[in-house]
């Protein structure tokens, strides 16, 4: 009899679980588009990285030796190591790739969602284009409005997004925020 009042009890606290998860998720994305500006920094595979981004779907993603900027219409993709920066204009779903802002901005439309047993979210595209497998998310805590940790799992490999710190602004940032300057020498490749 005790061991199906604790299964019983696991299984209500499951579906409790699952049925926050989408309200939570919503909430989420809600603030990530309400919010005029939004920076956040983090640790991308273990070095410090950056992110600014307005609502309107501009951002600028520094992760040191690479940099990736987009105005609303174009995108510069910067690589030091190959002193190149690429040019273009993406489509959404090469945007959601390159922007994690993006994600979470389109958390409860394009992924669908699960509580893991470790704490955290399971995310997986609804479409098959859009070349993430999955996405991974941990709040800080149980109370914490904003994401601690992130996965994004790709045909390209893993980024692993940890010590996220958000902060929401009311003023959006510059169009010049969103505009990379090549440095002197660097090959330029318009697609």
């Amino acid at each position: 009899m005790k061991k199906l009042l604790l299964s019983l009890s696991l299984l209500s606290l499951s579906l409790v679980m699952t049925a926050a998860l989408p309200q939570r998720l919503a909430d989420l994305a809600k603030r990530v588009q309400t919010s005029a500006a939004l920076s956040v920094t983090f640790a991308a595979n273990g070095s410090a990285g950056s992110l600014k981004m307005n609502n309107d779907g501009a951002y600028a993603l520094d992760m040191g030796k690479a940099k990736v900027f987009y105005n609303g219409t174009t995108q510069w993709s910067y690589s030091e190591a190959d002193n190149q920066v690429t040019v273009f204009n993406p489509s959404p779903g090469e945007l959601e790739q390159s922007n994690p802002a993006a994600i979470l901005r389109n958390l409860s439309s394009n992924f669908n969602a699960t509580a893991e047993s470790d704490g955290s979210f399971r995310l997986t595209p609804r479409t098959k284009h859009s070349g993430i497998a999955e996405v991974r998310l941990r709040f800080a805590n149980s109370k914490s409005l904003w994401p601690g940790e992130m996965v994004i799992v790709s045909g390209s490999g893993q980024l692993r997004l940890t010590a996220m710190k958000f902060t929401a602004g009311k003023n959006k940032f510059p169009v010049s925020a969103f505009q990379f300057k090549a440095p002197k020498g660097t090959e330029v490749i318009s697609l």
